[in-house]
């Protein structure tokens, strides 16, 4: 079996908003494709989904059609 590093882990969620960041950056020319669209799926597994149902929430008070499911 594998050692476990929790150090490890500690850095790459404490790097995470840095990289979001980065992605965003990159990617600044795109308009949020979510908040134009009339009717938005999102899909996803564990935190995703997570994710994806305060999306699906967040889109639903703007008045759009949004829903969340499961990915598997």
């Amino acid at each position: 079996m594998a050692e476990l590093r929790p150090e490890l882990l500690a850095s790459d969620v404490a790097d995470t908003p840095a990289w979001l960041h980065r992605v965003v950056d990159a990617h600044e020319d795109i308009g949020p494709l979510a908040l134009a669209a009339r009717r938005v799926l999102f899909i996803g597994m564990g935190s995703s989904r997570y994710a994806a149902l305060n999306a699906a929430a967040y889109l639903r008070s703007l008045g759009r059609d949004a829903h969340a499911e499961h990915a598997s």
